[in-house]
């Protein structure tokens, strides 16, 4: 998660140990890290820091020792939102304005763009078998969960070629923003919903050449808005059985004197 400190407003990446709430600092620099996401095997953490006004995707053990690692940098220097690593450990998926990317970790490091320039999409999270690319787009009008067969390393998928989301299977049917979180063995997805009842919606998936989604159904309400990007507010256990939500908390009024 990303931890602010309030006197100096510096950002950093930490980790949390749920059972005791033991944190420990992966980050702690002066600039602003954002965005982190576990690798498969949980031994690395990357996350997204600004240097010279760019923005770059780093990796470090996830205990904060040893040095980071520089993977990429964004060549236009426009802000960057990293939403995935794969389930093989082989990419990492990230979005950019209106475009989502896929970042290869082997060879040249170069990141693919999925679709044309006329295509929006962001939150993007590849399936654990990592054939199908869940992601949310306004495309169609108010913003929806799509899922979409792809293949990651050449950074092809259904609707790639198209303007629309053609070839990419609905799977919100009252809006969705996000918070897209795929079941360990592929055959369940939850997202958010819209707010301002923001709510945890499931749906069962069935993969084939074709992936098939079931209706949406409401798990539970949450209890405020979430923090934005919503790609970013939620984690789930791999079971989807647990979940953690980066919430808004008012502050407590000061007490008087």
């Amino acid at each position: 998660m990303i931890r602010r400190d309030p006197d100096s407003d510096g950002q950093d990446v930490w980790a949390f140990d749920i059972a005791t709430g033991k944190g420990t600092a992966v980050t702690a620099d002066a600039e602003a890290d954002s965005a982190p996401v576990w690798s498969p095997d949980g031994r690395h953490i990357a996350y997204v820091s600004v240097r010279a006004n760019t923005h770059g995707l780093y990796r470090r053990a996830s205990n904060g020792q040893g040095s980071e690692e520089l993977l990429y940098q964004h060549p236009t220097g426009a802000m960057i939102v990293l939403t995935d690593w794969s389930a093989d450990g082989r990419f990492l998926g990230f979005w950019s304005g209106d475009t989502m990317f896929i970042l290869p970790l082997t060879g040249e490091r170069k990141a693919i763009e999925l679709g044309r320039p006329d295509f929006f999409g962001r939150g993007g999270r590849l399936s654990p078998d990592g054939r199908f690319l869940a992601f949310n787009s306004n495309q169609s009008g108010g913003f929806q969960v799509y899922i979409s067969p792809i293949d990651a390393a050449s950074g092809t998928r259904g609707a790639a070629s198209a303007s629309t989301t053609s070839g990419a299977a609905p799977v919100s049917t009252d809006g969705g923003i996000g918070g897209i979180v795929w079941r360990k063995d592929g055959r369940e997805l939850f997202f958010l919903s819209q707010p301002p009842r923001q709510t945890v919606m499931a749906v069962e998936v069935t993969p084939g050449g074709a992936i098939q989604a079931g209706a949406p159904q409401r798990l539970f309400e949450l209890p405020s808005p979430v923090g934005a990007p919503a790609q970013l507010s939620n984690v789930s256990s791999p079971d989807g059985q647990r979940f953690v939500f980066a919430v808004n908390v008012s502050k407590p009024a000061p007490t008087p004197r």
